[in-house]
């Protein structure tokens, strides 16, 4: 899955805007009309680049494997069942660093600025997108004072 930093930024848009201390993945992905896994990796991406607090809770159950049948002497109780998966993700909070990045990407034309200058130079790193936005900003502070 590739990463969109679009929906990064409206990720930690929508839980900066949430009451709370810890929102659940069901209903972030409920306000941006996504599909939960690609919610679910790119909160965790988030929190693997330091900008939320997360938790991930995985839970595993055996369900009857409805499909499998064999005579007495042949049946195999591994295939009698499928273990399934179901994750559970909650964001606890923005980090500091979470909220500096919102701040900084806040103004949509110097988040858009910020993408065509990322995308131009042939890099689309977190790291670059966050340098890139706190030189507009930097740049635009100084020609509102100078």
């Amino acid at each position: 899955m590739k990463r969109d930093m679009d929906l990064c930024r409206e990720i930690l848009s929508t839980l900066e805007e949430m009451d709370g201390h810890t929102i659940e993945l069901e209903k972030v992905v409920e306000l941006l009309n996504k599909p939960n896994d690609v919610c679910y990796h790119h909160c965790h991406i988030l929190s693997e680049a330091g900008l939320l607090r997360e938790r991930s809770k995985e839970l595993t159950q055996q369900i009857p494997n409805i499909g499998y049948s064999a005579p007495p002497e042949q049946f195999d109780h591994s295939k009698a069942s499928i273990t399934v998966h179901a994750g559970m993700w909650i964001a606890y909070s923005l980090t500091w660093q979470g909220h500096e990045f919102l701040d900084q990407s806040r103004n949509p034309e110097h988040w858009e600025k910020a993408k065509s200058v990322a995308k131009s130079s042939g890099t689309w790193s977190f790291s670059v997108i966050a340098d890139i936005l706190k030189t507009i900003v930097v740049d635009a502070w100084t020609q509102q004072i100078g």
